[in-house]
């Protein structure tokens, strides 16, 4: 799941060799788009601002080789069949 994402003036480069890093990529991405705020940044027609992201260079992978997972029932009523789909889930 590790992945290595750059973002410079020629675009956007994300360097992984599965899907789940793929995915883990893009959410971080996500994160580093902001609202331009220049006045230069206004479209003509609509007058709607674009979006930016700040150049970076990040190399990410998973500490451990294990994710973790916490329920609380005690505190929270879960049923059955949601402990069952969460823990099927968790074994992908």
């Amino acid at each position: 799941e590790a992945y290595e994402l750059v973002v410079g003036k020629s675009g956007v480069k994300i360097s992984c060799s599965s899907s789940s890093a793929v995915m883990r990529a893009l959410s971080t991405l996500l994160q580093l788009i902001v609202p331009d705020t220049s006045e230069t940044s206004q479209r003509p027609l609509s007058g709607i601002p674009g979006f930016v992201v700040g150049g970076v260079h990040i190399k990410d992978r998973p500490r451990y080789k294990w994710r973790g997972l916490m329920l609380d029932p005690c505190r929270h009523f879960l049923p059955m069949e949601v402990l069952r789909r969460v823990v099927d889930a968790c074994a992908l």
